[in-house]
């Protein structure tokens, strides 16, 4: 026997005296921790006829608080009822005469198969019902029922608490950091579904307790910074055509290929891009300038004419009058969502125009807000949901 306190060194309820059965010669029960409680032993039901009108608590010898930290922190926990009976059912003839409550007082029927109690044999058999579902345990209450005048005695197990439970390398939640074993109250750092987030965690209160976790708000934190500025100081007039630049002012990250003038995205997130410039016209017109902003989203079903798959334009255009004898000035701005792989350029759509390579014309952009992508959200979900089923 040992004293263990599973919901936290020195917080929350006082330690349980628990029995741990390390060096057991049966696998399945090493490395396990039972919760004692006083109805171990066969009990008999007694003689009463209407379904359910025997009713025993169960009552374990530790706070239904740390029996909840302790199943919580396990892997798996599991606990049986044994029914020895002659001519005493559990179910019969459409009737449950027996059943069971757990934790949180619902109704569990035991199961519909058949056996010798069902069958009101007149030797004396026995059913097993095994629960392994750590939402329902522990077994808090049982009923039963002696409607033919027979024999029927309960036993309830320990409840057997085995392993501890996987949590992420990366901390999503409070709960995580609680299963990691962290128990100071205070502000921590948790991986949200997109961005990392700010938490206030109560560690004396339990996961399913209210302000249990409190969030405050997420955190800019990026995989790496992403920023660039680029010049173009030759003039250009070639149509529909992403710009070309000459110079990198900067490009951290490395995502601008200056030389081919293409913005390939390295996370998914929010950005946001800018590019200002001069236009003027040619001896042959006075046409309008259309400037645009392409993004090509990679997980769409459209065409686009770079002759790539699977995409989806977005076009944000801006014309204004150029004048013939002044430069005019040309401003795009755009904060565009975008998927890791998407591109983003500035094209030039015009007639008898140009533009001025000078040291004013400038395309920038960064990286307001990085987000995990659905894919790696969707994963985690999958394998949280195989180890519960686990």
């Amino acid at each position: 026997m040992y004293w263990i306190d599973p919901d936290g060194q020195g917080i929350g309820d006082p330690p349980i005296y628990v029995y741990c059965e390390m060096e057991a010669e049966q696998s399945d029960l090493k490395g396990t921790t039972s919760i004692l409680h006083d109805s171990e032993s066969q009990m008999d039901i007694g003689n009463c006829t209407e379904p359910g009108c025997y009713s025993r608590p169960i009552k374990y010898y530790a706070s239904d608080r740390q029996i909840e930290a302790l199943i919580q922190l396990s892997t798996y926990c599991h606990q049986n009822i044994m029914y020895h009976c002659r001519k005493t059912p559990l179910n019969f003839d459409g009737i449950a005469y027996a059943w069971w409550n757990d934790k949180d007082g619902a109704r569990h029927k035991f199961s519909n198969r058949s056996t010798t109690c069902d069958q009101l044999a007149y030797t004396e058999g026995y059913d097993l019902q095994y629960v392994v579902d750590n939402v329902s345990l522990p077994i808090t209450r049982i009923h039963f029922s002696n409607p033919f005048k027979g024999f029927g005695q309960h036993q309830v197990s320990r409840l057997r608490c085995r392993g501890k439970a996987k949590t992420e390398a990366m901390p999503r939640s409070c709960e995580d950091l609680w299963r990691m074993g962290h128990n100071l109250n205070g502000i921590y750092s948790v991986k949200g579904a997109k961005q990392m987030e700010t938490v206030f965690c109560q560690f004396d209160k339990r996961p399913n307790e209210q302000d249990f976790q409190k969030r405050i708000g997420y955190q800019d934190i990026k995989t790496r910074p992403v920023y660039f500025s680029v010049q173009r100081l030759k003039n250009f007039s070639e149509n529909r055509k992403p710009i070309p630049f000459d110079r990198d002012l900067v490009n951290i990250g490395g995502a601008m290929d200056s030389h081919s003038g293409v913005f390939t995205a390295p996370f998914t997130g929010t950005y946001f891009f800018s590019f200002a410039g001069l236009t003027g016209l040619t001896a042959f017109g006075g046409e309008k300038l259309s400037c645009e902003t392409n993004t090509f989203l990679l997980r769409k079903t459209f065409f686009s004419f770079v002759g790539l798959v699977g995409k989806e334009t977005i076009r944000q255009q801006f014309i204004r009058d150029t004048d013939y004898l002044y430069p005019s000035t040309i401003t795009v701005q755009s904060t565009l969502r975008l998927q890791a792989g998407d591109k983003v350029w500035i094209e030039f759509h015009f007639i008898y125009t140009y533009l001025y390579g000078t040291e004013s014309t400038i395309f920038s952009g960064w990286l307001l807000e990085e987000e995990e992508e659905e894919e790696e959200v969707e994963r985690r979900r999958r394998s949280r949901k195989n180890a519960v089923a686990r």
